[in-house]
């Protein structure tokens, strides 16, 4: 059985319509949620009821994006060190949420919604743990790990069916989640990709941009949406999902006019004004507790720029920071 979904639509430009739930602690359940998704993701195979299992944290995830937007967008933008640790399974959550995100601006169905988030989910079935591997490798890949690569989109779709999967829009967005409109995609150079292909690979090239490597640093946010907007091929879904982020999303290290260093907490309906968490005083000294404020609406508190992640990004937990948001 399908499991259903308790969570109303969330309406294109109301983030936070919902309240948050009492009691929660503010990425708790997201790390629960991962730590149960790896074992599947990681060996499939050795898990008998592979489907069920995928449609129940996919709906799990789906809910939790709807109670918790900004806490689900903060963990996309600003991953723990922990997390670059298990990076496949990461990356595909991180994709997952960006797809609930545009499938509840789009206003999609329950089903489509479910199957596109599970599509993220399994993007990657194949490799989960080759990707984390060539997360935190320095060298490039090697022959053996980019002929592995070119083919995971087919061995990935391989997996879902012999474990009984038949849903056709969740098997070809897997297959096609790497091919293009012009041709130049992989493994097959399709030229003709379904809508949700389409949207799987933006979510998956987002994320990738997001992510840190070890050897590379993490893009700011808002160059990782400039590089969205600059590649066509991109352009649907890319500007959708940088519309519904914001240009300094959750999770986003700015820095404010005033000298202070503060993280991104909760988007609002302006785009350029969103509630921060202040890290530092004015002098840049480090503030013990951190202080919750809103920005462009008093002396210093315009948004100077985004800033690349530091210690500081580290130094105060989900818990911590969202304690503090009303």
């Amino acid at each position: 059985m399908q499991p259903s979904l308790h969570a109303p639509h969330l309406r294109a430009g109301a983030p936070n319509a919902l309240p948050r739930p009492e009691g929660i602690d503010a990425g708790l359940a997201w790390c629960k949620l991962t730590e149960r998704l790896t074992p599947t993701l990681v060996a499939p195979q050795a898990e008998p009821h592979l489907e069920t299992v995928l449609l129940d944290i996919g709906a799990e995830l789906i809910n939790l994006v709807h109670h918790e937007p900004d806490v689900a967008i903060y963990r996309l933008v600003n991953p723990t060190t922990l997390a670059m640790r298990n990076y496949g399974v990461e990356h595909c959550v991180h994709a997952a949420v960006l797809m609930t995100l545009i499938a509840e601006h789009k206003e999609w169905s329950e089903e489509h919604t479910l199957h596109a988030v599970c599509a993220a989910l399994t993007m990657n079935l194949a490799v989960t743990q080759l990707q984390t591997d060539l997360a935190n490798q320095v060298e490039p890949p090697s022959i053996a790990q980019r002929e592995t690569i070119q083919q995971h989109p087919l061995r990935s779709r391989d997996l879902l069916v012999a474990a009984g999967i038949m849903h056709m829009d969740w098997l070809r967005a897997v297959q096609e989640h790497h091919e293009q409109q012009n041709g130049s995609g992989y493994p097959l150079g399709l030229r003709s990709v379904s809508p949700l292909s389409d949207a799987l690979r933006t979510c998956d090239m987002f994320c990738a941009k997001l992510s840190e490597r070890t050897s590379r640093g993490q893009l700011l946010s808002t160059r990782a949406a400039q590089e969205i907007f600059r590649q066509n091929s991109y352009g649907y879904f890319g500007a959708t999902i940088v519309r519904l982020l914001g240009m300094y999303p959750p999770g986003c290290l700015i820095k404010l006019l005033s000298g202070s260093t503060a993280v991104v907490l909760q988007r609002t309906t302006d785009p350029m004004r969103p509630r921060v968490a202040l890290l530092t005083h004015d002098s840049g000294e480090a503030r013990e507790v951190p202080v919750y404020s809103a920005t462009g609406v008093g002396p210093g508190t315009s948004i100077v720029s985004a800033v690349p992640h530091n210690e500081l990004s580290q130094r105060f937990t989900l818990a911590q920071l969202y304690a503090m948001a009303p």
